[in-house]
């Protein structure tokens, strides 16, 4: 499985102000040989908005060489003023149909 996560903050001030958008796209990727199911991605950072899935097929399904994106937004808060910055990591995972899933 191939995870990369991008972020967008050109809406984002100069000087950054509270409520300034960043848009993050989430990119998953089927590198295995066999079908992933129950594929998805995992980011836990409060505030960050529902994250909006645009599958190939069925929900939650990657066969072989399939990627999915999903797009989520967060507004800047003054403690990330503060600190000078935003810090958010993600994770995807999918089950194989057999095996350990596969981060």
């Amino acid at each position: 499985m191939r995870f990369i996560k991008t972020a967008d903050a050109s809406a984002v001030g100069e000087p950054a102000k509270v409520g300034d958008l960043i848009t993050y796209m989430f990119t998953v990727k089927n590198t295995e040989n066999a079908p992933l199911a129950h594929v998805v991605v995992n980011d836990l950072m409060p505030g960050l908005s529902a994250l909006v899935y645009t599958w190939p097929g069925d929900a939650g399904i990657l066969l072989p060489g399939e990627e999915v994106t999903a797009i989520a937004t967060y507004a800047v808060t003054q403690g990330d003023i503060d600190a000078g910055h935003v810090v958010n990591s993600a994770t995807a995972t999918g089950t194989p149909p057999t095996g350990p899933v596969v981060a």
